[in-house]
């Protein structure tokens, strides 16, 4: 039962992220690398994908990582 909640939650978060998983395959296929943020954590870009990280305490959300050439 846990395997099949796995794949159905794991199939659900690709779904809505696949724009994002697109992107970032294309990406890493011409050369860009993951890399920390220069100055740390930030708030999006507008207009990229991402994925972010929610503060609990103030719901801002922020990234961590970029893919860099």
């Amino acid at each position: 039962m846990l395997t099949v909640m796995t794949i159905i939650i794991g199939g659900l978060f690709y779904g809505d992220n696949k724009d994002f998983f697109a992107t970032a395959h294309e990406q890493t296929q011409a050369g860009y690398t993951w890399s920390t943020i220069d100055g740390g954590c930030r708030a999006p870009t507008s207009g990229t994908f991402y994925i972010p990280a929610i503060n609990e305490a103030t719901g801002e959300e922020i990234v961590c990582f970029k893919l860099k050439k």
